[in-house]
């Protein structure tokens, strides 16, 4: 469990060392890669190394465009605008992968169409 711990501060530190930016969202970009890799493995019938690097070419491109579309404006603001816009995005990403996910790719594990009955 501490290595856990260990392994989210340095990811905490390194992003904000490098872009002087605390971005709160990084969970939710490895739960859209997560989501990404399982879905090309178990809807699509990909590999998991074909799924993996299509995963980080996608991972890629996500984090760019969130870096100049949405972080990079920002540099100068104060800090507490900043951690605002990165919370903004955690809820983002997660209301796209719920919405992705039960919408489009319904019939997968996570998210099943049919409700469970319990008990009768």
């Amino acid at each position: 469990m501490g290595s856990i711990y260990a392994l989210v501060a340095l990811g905490f530190v390194l992003i904000y060392k490098s872009t002087s930016i605390l971005n709160l969202a990084q969970g939710e970009f490895l739960m859209v890669g997560a989501y990404i890799c399982l879905s090309l493995t178990l809807d699509f019938g990909l590999n998991f190394f074909a799924s993996f690097i299509l995963t980080m070419v996608f991972s890629v491109i996500l984090g760019l465009a969130v870096e100049r579309l949405v972080l990079r404006p920002l540099i100068g603001e104060p800090i507490i605008s900043i951690i605002m816009v990165t919370l903004g995005l955690t809820y983002i990403l997660r209301g796209a992968v719920i919405m992705l996910w039960a919408m489009i790719f319904g019939s997968s594990i996570f998210f099943p169409r049919n409700p469970l009955t319990c008990g009768g």
